[in-house]
Protein backbone atom coordinates (compact mmCIF):
# COMPACT_ATOMS: atom_id res chain seq x y z
CA UNK A 1 0.00 0.00 0.00
CA UNK A 2 2.81 2.41 0.91
CA UNK A 3 4.48 1.75 -2.47
CA UNK A 4 1.24 2.64 -4.27
CA UNK A 5 0.87 5.86 -2.27
CA UNK A 6 4.50 6.80 -2.91
CA UNK A 7 4.05 6.11 -6.63
CA UNK A 8 1.01 8.40 -6.74
CA UNK A 9 2.66 11.17 -4.70
CA UNK A 10 5.72 11.18 -6.98
CA UNK A 11 3.61 10.76 -10.11
CA UNK A 12 4.71 13.20 -12.84
CA UNK A 13 7.86 14.35 -11.03
CA UNK A 14 10.83 14.93 -13.34
CA UNK A 15 14.49 15.22 -12.32
CA UNK A 16 14.97 18.55 -14.11
CA UNK A 17 12.15 20.19 -12.13
CA UNK A 18 12.96 22.75 -9.47
CA UNK A 19 12.10 21.99 -5.85
CA UNK A 20 9.13 24.36 -6.06
CA UNK A 21 7.74 22.71 -9.20
CA UNK A 22 8.11 19.26 -7.63
CA UNK A 23 6.35 20.44 -4.46
CA UNK A 24 3.41 21.77 -6.48
CA UNK A 25 2.95 18.44 -8.29
CA UNK A 26 3.29 16.51 -5.02
CA UNK A 27 0.65 18.75 -3.43
CA UNK A 28 -1.81 18.07 -6.25
CA UNK A 29 -1.11 14.32 -6.05
CA UNK A 30 -1.64 14.32 -2.27
CA UNK A 31 -4.82 16.35 -2.69
CA UNK A 32 -6.09 13.82 -5.24
CA UNK A 33 -5.42 10.97 -2.79
CA UNK A 34 -7.24 12.84 -0.02
CA UNK A 35 -10.16 13.73 -2.28
CA UNK A 36 -10.68 10.15 -3.46
CA UNK A 37 -10.28 8.86 0.11
CA UNK A 38 -12.86 11.37 1.38
CA UNK A 39 -15.34 10.42 -1.34
CA UNK A 40 -14.98 6.71 -0.51
CA UNK A 41 -15.28 7.29 3.26
CA UNK A 42 -18.21 9.69 2.98
CA UNK A 43 -20.03 7.43 0.53
CA UNK A 44 -19.67 4.52 2.94
CA UNK A 45 -21.00 6.64 5.83
CA UNK A 46 -23.92 7.95 3.74
CA UNK A 47 -24.96 4.42 2.82
CA UNK A 48 -24.75 3.23 6.45
CA UNK A 49 -26.87 6.12 7.76
CA UNK A 50 -29.63 5.93 5.13
CA UNK A 51 -29.30 3.39 2.32
CA UNK A 52 -32.04 5.10 0.29
CA UNK A 53 -30.63 8.58 0.02
CA UNK A 54 -27.14 7.18 0.60
CA UNK A 55 -27.36 5.15 -2.61
CA UNK A 56 -28.07 8.34 -4.58
CA UNK A 57 -25.18 10.14 -2.87
CA UNK A 58 -22.82 7.24 -3.53
CA UNK A 59 -23.71 7.34 -7.24
CA UNK A 60 -23.17 11.12 -7.55
CA UNK A 61 -19.96 10.98 -5.50
CA UNK A 62 -18.57 8.18 -7.66
CA UNK A 63 -19.49 10.13 -10.79
CA UNK A 64 -17.38 13.10 -9.69
CA UNK A 65 -14.56 10.81 -8.54
CA UNK A 66 -13.90 9.62 -12.10
CA UNK A 67 -12.43 12.89 -13.44
CA UNK A 68 -10.42 13.25 -10.23
CA UNK A 69 -8.91 9.81 -10.87
CA UNK A 70 -8.33 10.82 -14.49
CA UNK A 71 -6.17 13.68 -13.19
CA UNK A 72 -3.62 11.09 -12.03
CA UNK A 73 -3.28 9.80 -15.58
CA UNK A 74 -2.97 13.32 -17.00
CA UNK A 75 -0.19 14.18 -14.53
CA UNK A 76 1.61 10.99 -15.52
CA UNK A 77 1.40 12.17 -19.16
CA UNK A 78 2.84 15.56 -18.09
CA UNK A 79 -0.46 17.35 -18.86
CA UNK A 80 -0.09 19.30 -15.62
CA UNK A 81 -2.31 22.31 -16.34
CA UNK A 82 -5.18 20.19 -17.67
CA UNK A 83 -4.86 17.81 -14.72
CA UNK A 84 -4.92 20.61 -12.14
CA UNK A 85 -7.94 22.25 -13.76
CA UNK A 86 -9.81 18.95 -14.01
CA UNK A 87 -9.08 18.09 -10.39
CA UNK A 88 -10.04 21.49 -9.00
CA UNK A 89 -13.19 21.77 -11.12
CA UNK A 90 -14.35 18.25 -10.16
CA UNK A 91 -13.58 18.82 -6.48
CA UNK A 92 -15.49 22.11 -6.44
CA UNK A 93 -18.47 20.51 -8.18
CA UNK A 94 -18.65 17.49 -5.87
CA UNK A 95 -18.62 19.78 -2.80
CA UNK A 96 -21.24 22.07 -4.36
CA UNK A 97 -23.45 19.20 -5.52
CA UNK A 98 -23.30 17.37 -2.16
CA UNK A 99 -23.91 20.53 -0.16
CA UNK A 100 -26.68 22.02 -2.30
CA UNK A 101 -28.74 18.94 -3.15
CA UNK A 102 -28.16 16.68 -0.14
CA UNK A 103 -26.60 18.03 3.04
CA UNK A 104 -27.26 21.77 3.19
CA UNK A 105 -25.30 24.06 5.54
CA UNK A 106 -25.79 22.17 8.84
CA UNK A 107 -23.27 19.42 8.04
CA UNK A 108 -20.43 21.86 7.40
CA UNK A 109 -19.48 20.22 4.11
CA UNK A 110 -19.15 23.67 2.55
CA UNK A 111 -16.08 24.25 4.72
CA UNK A 112 -14.14 22.23 2.15
CA UNK A 113 -14.58 25.15 -0.26
CA UNK A 114 -12.08 27.06 1.90
CA UNK A 115 -9.44 24.44 1.11
CA UNK A 116 -9.84 25.21 -2.57
CA UNK A 117 -9.72 28.95 -1.92
CA UNK A 118 -6.14 28.52 -0.70
CA UNK A 119 -4.86 25.49 -2.62
CA UNK A 120 -4.77 27.04 -6.15
CA UNK A 121 -2.12 29.55 -5.02
CA UNK A 122 0.18 26.63 -4.23
CA UNK A 123 -0.83 24.35 -7.12
CA UNK A 124 -0.46 26.87 -9.94
CA UNK A 125 2.71 28.65 -11.04
CA UNK A 126 3.17 32.41 -11.39
CA UNK A 127 2.39 32.14 -15.10
CA UNK A 128 -0.90 30.40 -14.25
CA UNK A 129 -2.02 32.90 -11.60
CA UNK A 130 -5.27 33.56 -13.51
CA UNK A 131 -6.42 30.06 -12.56
CA UNK A 132 -5.43 30.64 -8.93
CA UNK A 133 -7.60 33.75 -8.74
CA UNK A 134 -10.45 32.10 -10.68
CA UNK A 135 -10.75 29.04 -8.42
CA UNK A 136 -10.27 31.11 -5.30
CA UNK A 137 -13.17 33.43 -6.20
CA UNK A 138 -15.43 30.56 -7.34
CA UNK A 139 -14.89 28.54 -4.16
CA UNK A 140 -15.36 31.54 -1.91
CA UNK A 141 -18.62 32.38 -3.71
CA UNK A 142 -19.77 28.76 -3.38
CA UNK A 143 -18.99 28.79 0.33
CA UNK A 144 -21.10 31.89 0.98
CA UNK A 145 -23.90 30.53 -1.19
CA UNK A 146 -24.15 27.23 0.74
CA UNK A 147 -23.61 28.87 4.11
CA UNK A 148 -26.02 31.78 3.75
CA UNK A 149 -28.07 31.17 0.58
CA UNK A 150 -31.65 30.01 0.23
CA UNK A 151 -32.13 26.67 -1.60
CA UNK A 152 -33.81 23.27 -1.27
CA UNK A 153 -31.92 20.16 -0.16
CA UNK A 154 -32.93 16.56 0.65
CA UNK A 155 -31.79 16.39 4.26
CA UNK A 156 -34.88 17.78 5.94
CA UNK A 157 -35.24 17.59 9.70
CA UNK A 158 -37.14 14.30 9.46
CA UNK A 159 -34.40 12.29 7.71
CA UNK A 160 -32.11 9.81 9.46
CA UNK A 161 -29.20 12.16 8.81
CA UNK A 162 -30.59 14.44 11.57
CA UNK A 163 -30.79 11.73 14.24
CA UNK A 164 -28.36 11.36 17.17
CA UNK A 165 -26.55 14.65 16.54
CA UNK A 166 -25.17 13.48 13.18
CA UNK A 167 -25.09 17.03 11.68
CA UNK A 168 -22.92 18.24 14.59
CA UNK A 169 -20.56 15.28 14.23
CA UNK A 170 -20.30 15.86 10.47
CA UNK A 171 -19.79 19.58 11.02
CA UNK A 172 -17.00 18.99 13.52
CA UNK A 173 -15.19 16.42 11.35
CA UNK A 174 -15.45 18.41 8.10
CA UNK A 175 -14.38 21.65 9.77
CA UNK A 176 -11.43 19.97 11.49
CA UNK A 177 -10.40 18.21 8.28
CA UNK A 178 -10.77 21.31 6.13
CA UNK A 179 -8.79 23.62 8.40
CA UNK A 180 -6.11 20.98 8.99
CA UNK A 181 -5.74 20.71 5.21
CA UNK A 182 -5.48 24.49 4.89
CA UNK A 183 -2.72 24.53 7.53
CA UNK A 184 -0.83 21.77 5.69
CA UNK A 185 -1.18 23.68 2.41
CA UNK A 186 0.15 26.85 4.02
CA UNK A 187 3.08 24.91 5.48
CA UNK A 188 3.85 23.49 2.04
CA UNK A 189 3.61 26.98 0.53
CA UNK A 190 6.05 28.22 3.15
CA UNK A 191 8.44 25.37 2.31
CA UNK A 192 8.21 26.20 -1.39
CA UNK A 193 8.97 29.87 -0.68
CA UNK A 194 11.92 28.96 1.56
CA UNK A 195 13.21 26.48 -1.03
CA UNK A 196 12.94 29.08 -3.79
CA UNK A 197 14.82 31.55 -1.60
CA UNK A 198 17.58 28.99 -1.00
CA UNK A 199 17.77 28.22 -4.72
CA UNK A 200 17.92 31.95 -5.50
CA UNK A 201 20.65 32.44 -2.91
CA UNK A 202 22.70 29.53 -4.31
CA UNK A 203 22.18 30.85 -7.85
CA UNK A 204 23.39 34.32 -6.85
CA UNK A 205 26.37 32.83 -5.00
CA UNK A 206 27.22 30.74 -8.05
CA UNK A 207 26.84 33.77 -10.34
CA UNK A 208 29.06 35.85 -8.04
CA UNK A 209 31.62 33.05 -7.93
CA UNK A 210 31.84 32.70 -11.70
CA UNK A 211 31.98 36.48 -12.03
CA UNK A 212 35.39 36.25 -10.38
CA UNK A 213 36.64 32.69 -10.83
CA UNK A 214 37.45 30.54 -13.84
CA UNK A 215 35.03 27.61 -14.12
CA UNK A 216 37.73 25.12 -15.22
CA UNK A 217 40.64 25.85 -12.92
CA UNK A 218 39.06 27.62 -9.94
CA UNK A 219 41.56 30.49 -10.13
CA UNK A 220 40.65 34.13 -10.83
CA UNK A 221 39.24 34.80 -14.29
CA UNK A 222 40.49 37.53 -16.63
CA UNK A 223 38.05 40.11 -15.30
CA UNK A 224 39.05 39.63 -11.66
CA UNK A 225 42.81 39.33 -12.18
CA UNK A 226 42.63 42.53 -14.27
CA UNK A 227 40.85 44.33 -11.42
CA UNK A 228 43.48 43.17 -8.94
CA UNK A 229 46.35 44.19 -11.21
CA UNK A 230 44.82 47.60 -11.96
CA UNK A 231 44.36 48.19 -8.25
CA UNK A 232 47.99 47.32 -7.55
CA UNK A 233 49.12 49.64 -10.33
CA UNK A 234 47.02 52.55 -9.03
CA UNK A 235 48.18 52.05 -5.44
CA UNK A 236 51.82 51.32 -6.28
CA UNK A 237 54.38 52.01 -3.57
CA UNK A 238 58.14 51.72 -4.09
CA UNK A 239 58.37 49.85 -0.80
CA UNK A 240 55.98 47.15 -2.10
CA UNK A 241 57.20 46.35 -5.58
CA UNK A 242 55.74 43.54 -7.65
CA UNK A 243 56.51 41.56 -10.78
CA UNK A 244 54.01 40.42 -13.39
CA UNK A 245 54.57 37.06 -15.09
CA UNK A 246 52.64 36.01 -18.16
CA UNK A 247 52.89 32.35 -19.10
CA UNK A 248 51.53 30.07 -21.79
CA UNK A 249 51.52 26.30 -22.38
CA UNK A 250 53.76 25.59 -25.34
CA UNK A 251 52.21 24.01 -28.47
CA UNK A 252 48.90 23.62 -26.70
CA UNK A 253 46.99 23.56 -29.99
CA UNK A 254 48.84 20.40 -30.94
CA UNK A 255 47.77 18.79 -27.66
CA UNK A 256 44.15 19.69 -28.28
CA UNK A 257 44.25 18.50 -31.88
CA UNK A 258 45.94 15.19 -31.04
CA UNK A 259 44.35 14.24 -27.72
CA UNK A 260 41.11 16.21 -27.84
CA UNK A 261 39.75 19.14 -25.81
CA UNK A 262 38.81 17.11 -22.69
CA UNK A 263 42.46 16.08 -22.32
CA UNK A 264 43.51 19.68 -23.02
CA UNK A 265 41.23 20.90 -20.23
CA UNK A 266 42.69 18.33 -17.86
CA UNK A 267 46.23 19.46 -18.68
CA UNK A 268 45.31 23.13 -18.10
CA UNK A 269 43.94 22.22 -14.66
CA UNK A 270 47.03 20.19 -13.80
CA UNK A 271 49.34 22.99 -14.92
CA UNK A 272 47.53 25.42 -12.63
CA UNK A 273 47.90 22.98 -9.73
CA UNK A 274 51.66 22.76 -10.33
CA UNK A 275 51.99 26.55 -10.49
CA UNK A 276 49.91 27.12 -7.34
CA UNK A 277 52.00 24.58 -5.43
CA UNK A 278 55.14 26.67 -6.10
CA UNK A 279 53.64 30.10 -5.41
CA UNK A 280 53.73 31.87 -2.07
CA UNK A 281 50.62 32.76 -0.07
CA UNK A 282 50.66 36.40 -1.21
CA UNK A 283 51.12 35.59 -4.92
CA UNK A 284 48.08 35.76 -7.17
CA UNK A 285 47.32 33.75 -10.31
CA UNK A 286 44.52 34.22 -12.84
CA UNK A 287 43.56 32.71 -16.17
CA UNK A 288 44.11 35.31 -18.88
CA UNK A 289 42.51 33.23 -21.62
CA UNK A 290 42.81 29.73 -23.07
CA UNK A 291 46.16 28.34 -21.92
CA UNK A 292 47.56 31.75 -20.86
CA UNK A 293 47.92 32.84 -17.24
CA UNK A 294 48.91 35.96 -15.32
CA UNK A 295 50.86 35.69 -12.07
CA UNK A 296 51.32 38.68 -9.76
CA UNK A 297 54.42 38.17 -7.60
CA UNK A 298 54.36 40.65 -4.72
CA UNK A 299 57.13 42.13 -2.56
CA UNK A 300 60.13 40.94 -4.55
CA UNK A 301 62.37 42.22 -7.32
CA UNK A 302 62.72 40.95 -10.87
CA UNK A 303 65.64 38.58 -10.22
CA UNK A 304 64.10 36.88 -7.19
CA UNK A 305 60.87 36.57 -9.16
CA UNK A 306 62.81 34.96 -12.01
CA UNK A 307 64.17 32.31 -9.63
CA UNK A 308 60.66 31.52 -8.40
CA UNK A 309 59.34 31.26 -11.96
CA UNK A 310 62.27 29.03 -12.89
CA UNK A 311 61.20 26.58 -10.19
CA UNK A 312 57.74 26.55 -11.72
CA UNK A 313 59.11 26.03 -15.23
CA UNK A 314 61.22 23.08 -14.08
CA UNK A 315 58.31 21.52 -12.19
CA UNK A 316 56.12 21.73 -15.30
CA UNK A 317 58.85 20.25 -17.50
CA UNK A 318 59.50 17.31 -15.16
CA UNK A 319 55.87 16.38 -14.56
CA UNK A 320 54.09 13.59 -16.39
CA UNK A 321 50.73 15.11 -17.15
CA UNK A 322 47.45 13.34 -17.83
CA UNK A 323 47.88 10.44 -20.30
CA UNK A 324 51.67 10.88 -19.88
CA UNK A 325 51.66 14.03 -22.00
CA UNK A 326 54.85 16.07 -21.65
CA UNK A 327 54.26 19.78 -21.25
CA UNK A 328 56.43 22.87 -21.17
CA UNK A 329 55.62 26.52 -20.58
CA UNK A 330 57.13 29.83 -21.65
CA UNK A 331 57.22 32.85 -19.33
CA UNK A 332 57.58 36.60 -19.76
CA UNK A 333 58.35 38.84 -16.76
CA UNK A 334 57.95 42.56 -16.18
CA UNK A 335 58.67 44.49 -12.99
CA UNK A 336 56.33 47.38 -12.25
CA UNK A 337 57.59 50.90 -11.62
CA UNK A 338 56.03 54.37 -11.49
CA UNK A 339 56.62 54.91 -15.23
CA UNK A 340 54.31 52.05 -16.13
CA UNK A 341 50.58 51.44 -15.98
CA UNK A 342 48.25 48.47 -16.33
CA UNK A 343 48.44 48.36 -20.14
CA UNK A 344 52.21 48.76 -20.40
CA UNK A 345 53.13 46.11 -17.83
CA UNK A 346 50.75 43.57 -19.39
CA UNK A 347 52.07 44.39 -22.86
CA UNK A 348 55.68 44.09 -21.72
CA UNK A 349 55.14 40.72 -20.00
CA UNK A 350 53.25 39.50 -23.06
CA UNK A 351 56.06 40.59 -25.42
CA UNK A 352 58.68 38.84 -23.32
CA UNK A 353 56.60 35.68 -23.22
CA UNK A 354 56.39 35.61 -27.01
CA UNK A 355 60.12 36.33 -27.18
CA UNK A 356 60.66 33.24 -25.00
CA UNK A 357 58.55 31.18 -27.41
CA UNK A 358 60.39 32.50 -30.45
CA UNK A 359 63.69 31.70 -28.73
CA UNK A 360 62.87 28.01 -28.48
CA UNK A 361 60.03 27.80 -25.88
CA UNK A 362 60.27 26.31 -22.36
CA UNK A 363 62.15 29.30 -21.02
CA UNK A 364 61.85 32.64 -19.22
CA UNK A 365 62.41 36.04 -20.82
CA UNK A 366 62.76 39.43 -19.10
CA UNK A 367 64.86 42.54 -19.20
Amino acid sequence: MSKILKAIIYNGIEENMSYGEQAKIKLVNIAIILAISNIIIYNFVYFIIDSGIGRMMVFSGSFFALPIIASIYLIKKRKYLIAKNLFLTSSTLVILFTSKFYLGPDFGFQTYFLVFVVMPYVAFSEKEKFFSLFYSIINMACYYYIQYGSYHFFMADGSKFYENGIPHIFNFITTLTAFSTVIIIMMMLNQIILADERILKRTLEKANYYAEYDYLTGIFNRRKISEILEDKCKNFDDDYRFVLAMCDIDCFKNINDYYGHPVGDKIISEAVDVIKAKLRSNDIIGRWGGEEFLIILSDLDLFVAADLIENIREAIEKRDFYMNVKVTMSFGLSEYDSNKNFQTIVSEADNFMYFAKESGRNRIAYK
